[in-house]
């Protein structure tokens, strides 16, 4: 009879190699907020209790905000559909 071969080693799995989706839970009204603070600021008050988040937190540039979810695995904001219709008008500070 042939004997067996030998069970594989074990795998040894590192904590940064925990499986997971998503280091942050990926769909939040923050994020929403985040795009349309210009246009529905009593929602991020309301959202904040009362008060704006920190300014290095708020949204002040497309090409930041993409930089961020590209290079940050914790950024999970997606675009808001005010991106793909309408003038861009929720963008301005009017």
């Amino acid at each position: 009879q042939p004997s067996k071969a030998p069970p594989p080693p074990p795998v040894e799995q590192r904590d940064e190699d925990a499986p997971f989706l998503y280091g942050t839970h990926y769909s939040t009204p923050g994020y929403v907020l985040f795009f349309l603070v210009r246009v529905i600021p009593e929602f991020m008050l309301c959202l904040q209790n009362g008060k704006f988040d920190a300014p290095d937190r708020m949204f002040d540039s497309v090409q930041d905000a993409f930089d961020s979810v590209c290079n940050a695995p914790t950024d999970v904001k997606e675009l808001v559909p005010e991106f793909y219709s309408g003038d861009g008008s929720f963008l301005k500070n009017d």
